[in-house]
């Protein structure tokens, strides 16, 4: 079992940022994120869990993993904000 490191939100001015720690083992040519007992994670009925493919690198893979998980977890505002036109008097 690895420890992965992802992160979610950059260092800026006195803003520490923001990051997610999860955990990942690999099953034969798949990176699985697990809990730190080596149990796979499922987050609202997803598994989270990626083929690797040729090049690919685990440590890599897993981050993505982490931080999709953690997005599952967190949703973030994405919605575009439409603000209504008044007549100028």
């Amino acid at each position: 079992m690895h420890r992965v490191t992802a992160q979610i939100r950059p260092r800026i001015g006195g803003d520490l940022g923001e990051v997610t720690e999860g955990f990942y083992f690999i099953d034969g040519n798949s990176v699985v994120l697990s809990d730190g007992e080596g149990h796979p994670i499922e987050v609202q009925g997803e598994w989270f869990n990626a083929r690797l493919r040729e090049g690919d690198i685990p440590h890599v893979i897993a981050g993505r993993l982490a931080k999709a998980a953690y997005y599952k977890l967190n949703p973030v505002f994405e919605s575009r904000l439409v603000y209504p036109t008044f007549p100028t008097p």
